[in-house]
């Protein structure tokens, strides 16, 4: 069984070499067509270079002013992108600037609405302790945070 293994091993290289030299040959043929193009189609572009000359100048010369045109108008994009960043900059800086204040104004708003409750809860309070003491005085007590303490008798 090794030995028929074996072989095989054997032929099947064989007949892979053969394909790898089939293919190098047809890759050396190719080598050679491309290169028969290649040399056909230089001797080509050099003829229409020489009999064309003034041509390709004149288009050189055309492609180097276009190329300057894209160049400054390059510039002046640059330029404007530059003036829109320093804007969005400033703008930036004052949108977190107003932010900010909103913040402190919320934080602010928030203090005041705290004191307005706790306001409303001693008039509350205030106000039980005159209904119900009917003439009498009585020591007031301090008033609560919360709106449901104003609620309890004194």
């Amino acid at each position: 069984f090794e030995k028929h293994k074996q072989r095989a091993l054997e032929d099947s290289y064989k007949g892979l070499k053969q394909e790898n030299d089939i293919l190098r040959t047809k890759m050396d043929y190719l080598k050679l067509v491309n290169f028969k193009q290649l040399e056909l189609f230089r001797n080509e572009l050099d003829k229409g270079i020489s009999e064309n000359k003034a041509v390709y100048k004149n288009k050189i010369r055309q492609l180097e002013m276009q190329v300057q045109q894209n160049n400054d108008e390059l510039q002046s994009y640059k330029q404007t992108e530059k003036k829109y960043l320093e804007i969005l900059e400033s703008s930036s800086l004052e949108i977190a600037n107003l932010t900010d204040e909103v913040k402190n104004r919320q934080y602010r708003e928030s203090e005041l609405l705290n004191n307005y409750v706790k306001i409303l809860n001693f008039l509350n309070v205030l106000k039980e302790k005159l209904t119900n003491s009917s003439g009498r005085k009585e020591m007031f007590q301090e008033p609560s945070d919360t709106i449901c303490d104003s609620e309890k008798e004194p």
